[in-house]
């Protein structure tokens, strides 16, 4: 049973030490690559600073794609609005000039209907009803 105890005690401290070496190359690791960007580990302050003002930046460029998309948007779907508008528009315009034009053709006949409508003061041109 002590044989497992020392075991045990040789296997914990090989750990102990491991987890120090691998922390301390994660630790050099990341200030290799912090060197490489050009930023210098030492001064922690101003390091959060830039970190923090990148985060700020990110946030805004965010911000305006929102917004940009969020007109796109709008723009299209009010120029859809309106289509459907100038359609509906017109199609009671037709359906406003027949209803006007009713009673001026049964009045004048079909054949004589275009220059009875234009004694009406009626706009509709030469085409057939």
């Amino acid at each position: 049973m002590s044989d497992t105890l020392e075991i045990r005690a040789i296997v914990a401290a090989v750990l102990a030490e491991q987890q120090g070496q691998s922390k301390a190359l994660a630790e050099e690791a990341a200030a290799a690559v912090l060197r490489a960007f050009g930023l210098d580990d030492e001064d922690h302050r101003e390091l959060r600073a830039d970190f923090q003002h990148l985060r700020r930046w990110r946030k805004s460029v965010e911000q305006a794609q929102s917004l940009t998309f969020k007109a796109v948007i709008g723009t299209l779907a009010t120029g859809f609005i309106a289509v459907v508008w100038m359609g509906v528009k017109g199609v009671s315009r037709e359906i406003i000039a027949v209803v006007r034009f009713l009673p001026a053709y049964r009045l004048c006949g079909a054949r004589s209907f275009a220059k009875c409508a234009w004694l009406y003061g009626l706009n509709i041109g030469l085409r057939a009803v």
